[in-house]
């Protein structure tokens, strides 16, 4: 009797979308920003902020891999986010518009 071993490897298409797509947030108050992934196999998740890759700093962070929280929003954190998602055949991204309201001392 013979034994086959048959592997199979499971892809889906990647997919990335970050909520809320579009948020305004006043100077000093908190942001989140939450990325949502689908798809198989996902290697890499990157943060990106006006298309260059973010560095979290003192006050922001990123509590997990899709979740990225800005502690106090400051004039520098106005643009948009991007976080990318990839594996070897595939790559997806999606992006969120934040906004500053409020009084800002310029």
């Amino acid at each position: 009797m013979s034994c086959a071993l048959f592997l199979f490897f499971l892809l889906a298409p990647l997919s990335a979308y970050i909520e809320p797509v579009k948020q305004t947030v006043d100077v000093g108050k908190k942001a989140i920003l939450n990325c949502s992934i689908y798809g198989y196999p996902i290697k890499k998740v990157t943060w990106y902020k006006d298309g260059q890759p973010l560095a979290p700093g003192s006050h922001m962070t990123l509590e997990t891999e899709t979740a990225l929280v800005i502690d106090e929003v400051a004039r520098e954190n106005e643009g948009m986010y991007q976080c990318m998602v990839e594996n070897d055949q595939d790559s997806a991204q999606g992006s969120s518009l934040l906004m500053l309201g409020g009084k800002i001392n310029l």
